[in-house]
C-alpha cells in the first residue's frame, strides 16, 4: 500500500465517526483489510438501552465472518412466527409467516459487544465529538472538540447516525436530507405476556401496532406508528390510539392492551429515514443511519449497517488508492437494497394509518411507481443480488488475523 501524508507505520489510515453497528463493523473490518483505525464517538460510554432489533441471515452471516458467533448467541434469540391482523370480529382477518433464521437482538447489548469486539490495536476514543472536517489533496484533516490542532486521516467514515455531523459538515444541512411523512412512533414496554409465542402486527384504527414477546419474561414490546408530530403535548391519546387497535381485533389482545394503559415506559420519536443523493465527497463517506436511515419499523437497519461496513471495506479493497471508486463502488452495491426498503417501509406504514381511501389509492399508485424503478437491476444477476442485499463476503481478504 502506498504512504500518504495522514499514514503511519506504512499503511492508510481512516477515522471512524460513530461507534454504533455501522462504525464498530467498519472499524473491524478496515482493521482487518489492513488499515490503522481510529474511532471516535460523542458519547463518554458506549450506547445502552434500547429496544429488540432483527438480525437477518445476511447480517448473522456478515457477523459469523466478523468471528462474532458468540456475540449473536449471547444477544439475541429465535425470532418468533408473526401474526398479521387486519380485522377483529369472530373471523378475524391474519396472515402468519413462520420466523424463519432470523433472530431477535437486544440493541443496547448488541452493540456494546460489538464495541468491545473491536481489535485491541484500533484507537477508541469515547466522549470525543467531531468539531470540523478540512479537505487537503492527500487526506483530510479532522479536528475534534478539544480545541487541539487535528489529525490526517486518508479517508473519513461517517457513521454517526440519523442526525450525523460528518453528513452536516461534508454534504448537506440536516433537514434537508430527512425525508418525514407526519408519523411518530411510540415504543413502550409492557409488564404482560403476550398470550402466545408469536409476535402480533396490528393495522387498525389508524395505527400500526408491532407486539413482540420477550423470551422467558412476562414482557412484551410494543412499537407503534401514528399520525402524530414530535413532541405533542400530551401523549395520552396516541397511547389510547395504539390499546384500541390492539383490542380491536378481539379479546386475545385485551390484556395486553391494558397493559399499554397502565405502561410508564413510553418513548416517542419521529418516523425518519435519511435519503441523500450523495453518500461520498473526497475521502469521507457515510455508512449506516447517516447514509440511509431506512426506519426502525423496516427490520433491516442492522442488516443495511452491517452490509455498508463490509462492502465499503471490500471496495476499498479492490480499487486501492483510488478512494472516489471505490466509494462508488460501495454505493452501488449497497444503494438498490435501501432505496427499495426504505420505498416498501414507508408506503406500508403511510397506507396503513391513512383511513381515506383516497389517500391510500395515492400510495399505492406511488410505490407502483417506485417498484417499476427497481426494474432494471433485475434484468442481471448482480443486479438481483443488491436488490436483496447480498453481501460478496468471498470478495474480500483479510490482511491481519
Amino acid at each position: 500500500m502506498t504512504l500518504t501524508a495522514g499514514s503511519r507505520s506504512g499503511t492508510r489510515r481512516a477515522l471512524v465517526v460513530g461507534g454504533g453497528i455501522a462504525g464498530s463493523a467498519a472499524a473491524w473490518w478496515l482493521h482487518h483489510t489492513g488499515w490503522d483505525v481510529v474511532l471516535v464517538d460523542a458519547s463518554s460510554t458506549p450506547h445502552s438501552g434500547g429496544f429488540v432489533l432483527d438480525l437477518s441471515t445476511t447480517a448473522q452471516r456478515i457477523l459469523h465472518e466478523m468471528n462474532a458467533d458468540d456475540i449473536v448467541e449471547r444477544t439475541s434469540f429465535a425470532s418468533p412466527a408473526t401474526s398479521l391482523r387486519f380485522k377483529g370480529g369472530p373471523r378475524p382477518l391474519q396472515l402468519t409467516f413462520a420466523g424463519g433464521e432470523n433472530r431477535l437482538a437486544h440493541r443496547g447489548r448488541l452493540i456494546d459487544e460489538l464495541m468491545k469486539h473491536i481489535p485491541q490495536e484500533v484507537d477508541v476514543r469515547l466522549g470525543t465529538r467531531l468539531a470540523s472536517l478540512e479537505h487537503r489533496a492527500e487526506n483530510v484533516r479532522a479536528r475534534f472538540d478539544d480545541d487541539g490542532p487535528g489529525e490526517t486521516f486518508d479517508i473519513v467514515v461517517g457513521a454517526d447516525g440519523v442526525h450525523s455531523t460528518v453528513r452536516t459538515l461534508v454534504l448537506s444541512p440536516r433537514e434537508t436530507s430527512l425525508y418525514r411523512n407526519g408519523l411518530s412512533h411510540l415504543w413502550m414496554t409492557v409488564d404482560r405476556a403476550m398470550p402466545g409465542p408469536d409476535a402480533v402486527v396490528v393495522g387498525r384504527h389508524g395505527a400500526m401496532v408491532f407486539a413482540y414477546p420477550y423470551p422467558d419474561t412476562a414482557r412484551t414490546q410494543i412499537v407503534a406508528a401514528v399520525p402524530a408530530i414530535q413532541h405533542v403535548a400530551e401523549s395520552r391519546p396516541l397511547v389510547e390510539q395504539v390499546a384500541r387497535a390492539l383490542r380491536s381485533t378481539g379479546e386475545e389482545l385485551g390484556g395486553i392492551a391494558d397493559g399499554v394503559l397502565d405502561s410508564d415506559d413510553v418513548l416517542m420519536t419521529r418516523f425518519t429515514q435519511v435519503r441523500t443523493a450523495r453518500w461520498s465527497a473526497h475521502r469521507v463517506v457515510l455508512i449506516g443511519d447517516a447514509a440511509h436511515c431506512i426506519d426502525p419499523l423496516s427490520g433491516l437497519g442492522a442488516h443495511g449497517a452491517l452490509l455498508g461496513a463490509v462492502t465499503l471495506a471490500q471496495s476499498l479493497q479492490k480499487h486501492g488508492d483510488d478512494t472516489s471508486a471505490a466509494f462508488t463502488a460501495y454505493a452501488a452495491q449497497v444503494r438498490p437494497f435501501v432505496e427499495v426498503s426504505q420505498r416498501a417501509t414507508a408506503r406500508a406504514v403511510e397506507y396503513v394509518t391513512r383511513p381515506k381511501w383516497r389517500d391510500r389509492w395515492t400510495t399505492v399508485l406511488g410505490g407502483a411507481g417506485e417498484l417499476a424503478q427497481t426494474l432494471p437491476h433485475t434484468i442481471s444477476t448482480s443486479g438481483r443480488r443488491a436488490l436483496t442485499g447480498a453481501a460478496a463476503l468471498p470478495g474480500i481478504q483479510r490482511l491481519r488475523p
